[in-house]
């Protein structure tokens, strides 16, 4: 399935070209059209082509120029030149831009399909290189430290793995640990002596750390390290195969490890010249206890200000802290909002279901916690009754004020009843009004974007989802919501992307891989845009 962005000022050529054309035997299914290099590039912006054919002189930007902004987009795009001028030099711009072909007009039938036909097998051929056992094997071996960092970030941070799944990741990446292992994790964080290092010499003093970490820790354990957001060097400790049997004394591995930890800090002190602060969680079940270690050291190093000495804090002589447990299901993307917006139903039901689960299945969540859930709940419910032109008050559930019968709310059962009743009274009045009117068309588009919003989203695919033409789409969605398809498309992903940058220690890269964005650097632009500040100043702002 390929998609082709045809550009030209002259309507003849964007007609002839779009239609007449078998397009659908090439595998061509959706093809755009722009009567200009600024609009072809917006439109690129937003829904990339793998092929763009291309007149070369047009008013504004012409087609070399719109070709080297491409390229900064995307380097996979293939490109084919339109022109009635046969001068030299602009062929000679057209090879220097890496232009698949240059063809004359009027474009000869025969002519064009075979230029299309090679620019496919080129793509095919590219991407036959990228999926290629061999090449994935290679890069496997190639971003090993990358990936293995990546899953114990995740771990960190609470992700959950079948235990079959998990222990073949264990096993791909070559990690030295298993389901129900015993663990311990370490944090580490330098301390004020290495500020008079600039940011490029603090990399290679932690590389040292980490290698001084290894040598000392070596003889008796596995090491499983890697950066968190907060600059700290966060380590799996994993007793070799040998060692195993030391847990049957508690007191022996007291020693050792503490005995570990102060060797690290004397020898980081004498061979860098700086001082550090170690911290040793508790031994615990590994992948059971990781997330929850990984936030009892986060506490407690915030508990411990820097300073310029360092502390050694040891995981046996001090009290648990104590958490306050956060409510993940009922931030994590999709949110209730989005998914009654999306008028998914089922997928809210399904949503607001694990958050109740969550609140039932956790002993440290409180009153505070269902009055928290209840109001982002409330919120939801008010927004889209507000959004289908109605009041709550129109509504045969409520017989008071809300926030009146949210005070009222003291348990998780009471809430339970609660948000179902509301739910299903506005569900029975926005299904009412989906039939037979404009609504029903937001619905089908705002189904169809919440389920494609990592992939290749066109204005063409929606209207030919809703068997409407993209024009005149365009113009009912605009009416309706007062906003163009592409902006909701952008807030939905960057909500998305907002909420992975504050709960997640994934690179700005990967986020941008996760909410649909091919080129890093146009994410980067677009999330600036949106929130004003970048995506490393957001969650630098947003850090706990």
């Amino acid at each position: 399935m390929y998609k082709m962005l045809i550009v030209d000022d002259e309507q003849f050529v964007l007609d002839t070209i779009s239609v007449t054309y078998p397009w659908d035997q090439y595998g061509i299914t959706n093809i755009d059209v722009a009567g200009s290099g600024a609009k072809a590039l917006e439109l690129f912006k937003t829904e990339p082509a793998d092929i763009v054919i291309t007149d070369i002189r047009m008013p504004g930007m012409s087609g070399l120029e719109l070709i080297n902004e491409i390229k900064k987009i995307s380097n996979k795009t293939k490109f084919i030149l339109l022109s009635g001028h046969s001068e030299f030099a602009y062929a000679q711009q057209a090879i220097q831009s890496q232009v698949l072909e240059y063809l004359l007009k009027p474009v000869k039938e025969k002519e064009l399909l075979a230029t299309i036909q090679r620019a496919l097998e080129g793509i095919r051929k590219e991407w036959d290189e990228i999926v290629s056992y061999q090449r994935a094997q290679y890069s496997l071996r190639e971003n090993l430290p990358l990936l293995r960092q990546t899953l114990l970030k995740e771990l960190l941070h609470g992700k959950k793995y079948r235990k079959e799944t998990l222990d073949h990741k264990l096993d791909m990446l070559e990690v030295p640990i298993r389901s129900g292992s015993p663990f311990s994790i370490m944090a580490i964080r330098l301390e004020k002596g290495f500020e008079r290092f600039d940011y490029d010499d603090l990399d290679l003093i932690e590389y040292a750390v980490t290698n001084i970490v290894e040598e000392v820790f070596g003889e008796y354990f596995r090491l499983w390290k890697c950066k968190d957001v907060h600059d700290y060097l966060i380590l799996i400790i994993h007793p070799l195969e040998t060692e195993q049997n030391l847990f049957a004394a508690d007191a022996e591995v007291h020693y050792i490890l503490e005995n570990c930890a102060l060797q690290l800090q004397n020898c980081v002190k004498n061979y860098l010249n700086g001082n550090i602060t170690v911290l040793l969680s508790p031994w615990g079940e590994f992948p059971n206890d990781t997330a929850a270690f990984y936030q009892n050291a986060l506490l407690d190093l915030r508990m411990h200000l820097e300073n310029d000495n360092g502390y050694y804090i040891s995981p046996f002589n001090r009290k648990k802290p104590s958490l306050m447990t956060p409510l993940y299901n009922l931030y994590e993307p999709p949110t209730v909002l989005h998914l009654l917006e999306a008028g998914r139903w089922n997928d809210a039901e399904a949503k607001l279901i694990r958050i109740f689960t969550e609140l039932e299945a956790d002993p440290a969540l409180n009153r505070e916690h269902i009055l928290e859930a209840a109001l982002l709940i409330a919120y939801a419910a008010t927004y889209i009754t507000h959004k289908s032109g109605h009041y709550l008050t129109d509504l045969s559930f409520f017989r008071q004020d809300l926030y009146s019968e949210l005070e009222h709310i003291g348990s998780v059962n009471h809430l339970k009843k609660w948000t179902f009743d509301i739910l299903s009274s506005i569900r029975r009045k926005v299904v009412e009004d989906f039939q037979n009117n404009q609504t029903s068309i937001m619905h089908q588009v705002r189904t169809f974007i919440e389920r494609h919003l990592l992939s290749d989203i066109s204005l063409q695919s929606i209207a030919d989802f809703v068997h409407l033409h993209p024009a005149y789409l365009s113009k009912i969605y605009k009416d309706e919501s007062g906003e163009c398809i592409s902006d909701y498309i952008c807030r939905l992903r960057m909500d998305k992307a907002a909420y992975l940058l504050t709960t997640s220690e994934d690179k700005v890269n990967d986020i941008a891989a996760q909410v649909g964005y091919v080129n890093p650097s146009h994410f980067i632009k677009v999330f600036r845009k949106h929130f004003s500040v970048t995506p490393n100043e957001y969650r630098r702002g947003n850090e706990g």
